[in-house]
């Protein structure tokens, strides 16, 4: 029963994920963006990817970070997982995108 659950929450959550991107139309507005503002950028390749990444990780982690600090009693160690976290994920994004596009 554990096994069977594991195989099938796997498919389950790469659905769910897929789902709420497409509700949400964050992949969709993000790659606009990104594409947008890659020809605004002097330079190119992944210096653009990744000036792009810390640019769109600034925007993501900032605002949720500061929340976090203000308003709670989060331990510092929980906010540079998030903060980290947060700056990776985006990079791999806008990284991907530089190698996909």
């Amino acid at each position: 029963m554990l096994f069977e659950a594991l195989i099938w929450s796997i498919p389950a959550g790469l659905i769910h994920f897929a789902v709420m991107g497409a509700l949400y139309g964050n992949p969709f507005i993000d790659t606009l963006a990104d594409l947008w503002l890659r020809e605004l950028i002097p330079v190119d390749g992944l210096q653009a990817a990744l000036i792009l990444g810390l640019l769109f990780g600034a925007l993501r982690v900032y605002p949720r970070f500061w929340n976090m600090w203000i308003q709670s009693t989060y331990p510092m160690q929980l906010l540079r997982i998030e903060f980290v976290n947060g700056l990776i994920g985006t990079l791999v994004i806008t990284i991907s995108l530089e190698l996909l596009l």
